[in-house]
């Protein structure tokens, strides 16, 4: 069993079974987001950026796909200056365990994002595919 000070960042996480609820249940939680988070996101390609955005916590494959974290505002801000297209929208609700998905925004240029609910959250963006453009598409020879 791991004890002491800073457990709580320790990839591994080893415990004794005790009856819930304990500060464990909040550590099994949320690597269970974490591990959701890393099988939608090309994880491996990322970087972290503390200058994109105004909470200072976000993961980064630039122009693709950005994970932003604050951790008591209802507000973002998160530049998508250098990211032309158009990017759909999640917000993890941390405390409920529950993802909601926003209106799609247009990259190129700064953009504001409200949380639709309070306290703690993660703003997840990815890069939509285009959409085809002509109805006849000419066929593959």
């Amino acid at each position: 069993m791991i004890r002491g000070s800073g457990n709580q960042f320790n990839p591994l996480f080893m415990e004794e079974l005790l009856p819930s609820p304990t500060w464990q249940d909040s550590a099994r939680v949320a690597m269970g987001q974490t591990r959701r988070y890393t099988e939608k996101m090309d994880l491996a390609a990322m970087i972290p950026d503390t200058k994109i955005t105004n909470p200072g916590y976000c993961l980064v494959k630039r122009g693709i796909e950005y994970l932003a974290f604050q951790a008591d505002r209802g507000e973002f801000t998160l530049d998508l200056g250098d990211a032309p297209g158009t990017f759909t929208v999640e917000w993890l609700d941390i405390n409920r365990n529950r993802a909601v998905a926003g209106k799609p925004v247009p990259g190129g240029a700064i953009r504001r994002f409200v949380t639709p609910f309070g306290g703690p959250s993660a703003l997840y963006l990815k890069l939509r595919a285009p959409e085809q453009t002509s109805r006849n598409p000419t066929p593959a020879r």
